[in-house]
């Protein structure tokens, strides 16, 4: 769907020119912040530019498109994304629990806001009842984490040599908080990863056996939706395994 494609855009442009520029400070960062959540709230772009005006034309894109249920639970997932970014900005100069991580990190790597348009990107319109159903949130949480520790260990050489101090990302979390080296950090971070996914994969044979239809449609727009994170972090992987001087 276009405008799936179009949020993702404004959300990797405002990450790596707003979020991840060595200048912004975490209250220019709240500033930036506090512009989006007035505008995802009043639609006004009249007296905006730039990324602001860009996502209000987003929402009211969503508010056309989507349904009121849909453009909702959009909306509240960048809200959880803009405290993510905030919590991101404050807690980089300091040692960050996994526990703390692994609740953080699968919102800055866009992991919720993939699932959350893995429904209407497909063409689905799903009752809330059905998408509050265990299997359907356990599967939600372990695609989000999947998205999540894949962006760290692609990103992991290049963030080491893009950003001062000592980056935050999950296998340098897994050396320091269980005693490991760097690259047997590594190794348990690649089993983590492989351990979201199994659980996904096994979530999604179950649910595209279920009796209801719309499970199994859910299970199939989980599938494409892994298919196409693994080509995008086909591209990711050449991006980062040659960094900008």
């Amino acid at each position: 769907m276009e405008l799936a494609a179009d949020i993702f855009v404004w959300l990797l442009a405002v990450d790596d020119l707003i979020v991840e520029a060595p200048e912004t400070t975490p209250a220019d960062l709240a500033a930036e912040i506090a512009s989006f959540v007035s505008v995802l709230a009043t639609g006004s772009r009249s007296a905006s530019t730039g990324f602001v005006k860009a996502l209000g034309e987003l929402a009211v894109r969503m508010r056309d498109v989507l349904t009121p249920e849909q453009s909702g639970r959009v909306r509240a997932t960048l809200h959880e994304l803009f405290l993510a970014w905030l919590w991101e900005a404050t807690a980089s100069t300091g040692p960050i629990s996994l526990d703390e991580y692994t609740t953080m990190r699968p919102h800055t790597a866009f992991g919720y806001m993939v699932v959350t348009l893995m429904e209407p990107g497909n063409g689905l319109d799903l009752p809330a009842a059905l998408l509050d159903q265990s299997e359907i949130r356990d599967l939600n949480r372990h695609l989000a984490r999947l998205s999540g520790w894949t962006n760290d260990l692609i990103s992991f050489g290049y963030e080491q040599q893009q950003f001062a101090g000592v980056p935050q990302t999950l296998p340098l979390i897994l050396a320091r908080e269980r005693r490991r080296h760097v690259s047997e950090a590594l190794v348990e971070a690649a089993h983590l990863r492989d351990t979201e996914a199994e659980a996904a994969c096994r979530l999604i044979a179950r649910l595209a056996t279920s009796t209801v239809p719309q499970a199994a449609a859910y299970a199939a727009a989980a599938r494409i939706a892994i298919a196409s994170a693994e080509h995008q972090y086909t591209g990711a992987a050449q991006r980062y395994g040659t960094p900008p001087r």
